[in-house]
């Protein structure tokens, strides 16, 4: 196990999906409706076939006070928050072709939540540097479902 300082740049992007006519049949297309780019420090270590990365979210993101644990290990990503807030975010666990089901519980509500993960996927060198990039669509009770595409860079401090 090697832990060393990082830079971390998180892209996340969010898209409506829509069918589209083409020819006899439809094209599934993707509409942006939202970006967020991060650029933060954090903390990684690495084994042979794991990494594990911890930040502290900032004012920016909303989430100011709370600690996110990346773990991405066998072609599944674990995208987890602890601390003040984190009782109202979501925990991710992307596995490619997996559904994962979980409760997002907010002070006036409960949602289910469907995770599908499209690919998951790291491009990480022997010292642990690279990207880490997953697709997946996540849909809340059924009233939001929107596509998202993570993209996470890990880069030396």
């Amino acid at each position: 196990m090697d832990k060393k300082k990082v830079n971390l740049r998180i892209l996340s992007k969010q898209f409506t999906e829509s069918l589209e006519p083409k020819g006899e049949a439809f094209e599934k297309k993707l509409k942006l409706d939202d970006s967020i780019e991060i650029f933060t420090e954090g903390m990684m270590d690495f084994g042979k076939d794991y990494t594990h990365i911890n930040y502290e979210e900032s004012e920016a993101t909303g989430l100011s006070g709370v600690r996110t644990e990346i773990t991405f290990k066998d072609g599944v990503l674990n995208v987890e928050h602890h601390g003040e807030n984190s009782d109202e975010q979501l925990d991710l666990h992307l596995e490619t072709g997996i559904v994962h089901l979980t409760r997002y519980v907010l002070p006036m509500a409960t949602l289910d939540v469907e995770v599908y993960a499209h690919s998951v996927k790291g491009t990480l060198d022997k010292q642990g540097y690279g990207v880490i990039m997953a697709d997946y669509n996540i849909k809340f009770d059924e009233m939001i479902n929107r596509r998202n595409k993570l993209e996470i860079e890990v880069l030396p401090s």
